[in-house]
């Protein structure tokens, strides 16, 4: 019987007592920052009665000690919080040489967001699990995963994740400016092919190691399918149910009115504009997510 599950992966220092912890040096305070604010994002898991159970990838023993002694189901995937190397500035052909990738320093903000970390991850998924859906930790489930919810997954590609349209081009590999800013939303993805993981770490290497996660997946994807063929293929194809991206920060969703799930978005993309820093504390009410609102809370 295949084995189907979800994960979610954490990196970086996330609290000052972890022995890789430079106090003064400007790249880990701005790691330790980000932490503090991602730890928001980790204990929302455990007040939602909805939450399936995950297992979640953890680089650096600090953290790893940490959430498991929240109650997480964790695996150490390295000793180190940080293993991933800065992105280059390589230029690598693509598609016979019809395009290039071109990733340049500026665009990167250090090894604390290097998201190549959560290919390393998918790896190590991929050896536990036949099929999995990665989460990142503000992607919280709004409803209980309904009965058929990886028969539905299984119609479509073996990788999935929401297009978002940014607002700036990055897919520079594509021939019309407009496809360029369309790529897949790493919030949730679905695999389940083990060759997939594999696939995104080698092209992730073969791009010079671009901090985004997203263009990585976005050239994946296009390979996959032969080529860019525009949002309706891509929906056909790639496009997941049962995720409900909430948008901001210049990016805008991909769907039209038509393609909208009716009822079966047992996931929502929360963003941490909903979150102040102390935790469960909405910014505006009137700008709530669905799940402020619902039942899926546990009572204190």
């Amino acid at each position: 019987m295949p084995k189907k599950g979800f994960i979610r992966v954490l990196w970086g220092v996330n609290d000052e007592c972890d022995p890789f912890y430079v106090k003064g040096d400007p790249s880990h305070d701005a790691m330790l920052a980000r932490g503090k604010r991602l730890m928001v994002d980790v204990e929302l898991p455990r007040h939602n009665r909805f939450n399936p159970p995950f297992v979640a990838y953890v680089f650096g023993r600090a953290s790893y000690e940490k959430l498991t002694s929240m109650g997480y189901d964790c695996r150490l995937a390295d000793e180190r919080p940080v293993v991933c190397d800065d992105a280059s500035e390589n230029q690598v052909s693509v598609n016979g040489g019809t395009g290039q990738y071109r990733h340049a320093n500026s665009c990167n903000r250090g090894k604390h967001e290097q998201y190549g970390h959560k290919f390393l991850a998918f790896s190590l998924a991929s050896a536990e699990f036949d099929e999995f859906v990665s989460l990142d930790w503000d992607v919280v489930p709004v409803a209980p995963v309904p009965d058929d919810f990886w028969d539905v997954l299984g119609k479509k590609q073996p990788i999935q994740a929401a297009l978002l349209k940014y607002g700036v081009s990055r897919a520079c590999w594509r021939p019309r400016r407009r496809g360029r800013m369309f790529l897949p939303s790493a919030a949730f993805v679905y695999i389940r092919d083990r060759r997939i993981a594999s696939g995104l770490v080698e092209l992730w290497r073969e791009m010079g190691m671009p901090s985004k996660e997203e263009t990585v997946m976005a050239a994946y994807m296009d390979r996959l399918a032969g080529g860019w063929f525009g949002v309706e293929k891509y929906h056909e194809l790639f496009q997941p149910e049962f995720f409900k991206l909430v948008l901001g920060n210049g990016l805008s969703s991909s769907y039209v009115r038509t393609n909208l799930a009716l009822n079966r978005e047992c996931f929502e993309h929360i963003g941490m504009r909903y979150v102040c820093k102390t935790f469960m504390v909405p910014q505006k009410r009137s700008s709530m997510p669905s799940w402020w609102k619902g039942d899926c809370l546990i009572p204190e």
